[in-house]
């Protein structure tokens, strides 16, 4: 299972949905109920040990989203997204 499946299955339990188009390298995510902005969601992760861009730095139509960058090694991912149980 590729980076961006496995990113996609693991935080969708949080509460976090994928927004975006089929880009590989990053996620376009906000909560699903839509009632946090993204430096909410961002500060959460924060929390977690996960960081994100919040999405008003890409625009005002990006507020209530988080950008996360796909970039990393697979086993780095899923350290950063295993934090979000932790």
């Amino acid at each position: 299972m590729g980076r961006r499946a496995v990113a996609l299955e693991t935080l969708e339990p949080y509460g976090l949905v994928h927004d975006g188009g089929t880009a590989t390298f990053y996620l376009w995510l906000r909560s699903s109920d839509g009632t946090d902005d993204g430096w909410e969601v961002a500060g959460r992760l924060a929390e977690a040990g996960t960081l994100v861009a919040p999405g008003d730095l890409y625009g005002p139509a990006g507020a209530d989203h988080v950008r996360l960058a796909l970039v990393h090694p697979a086993e780095r991912l899923a350290e950063g997204l295993a934090r979000l149980g932790a």
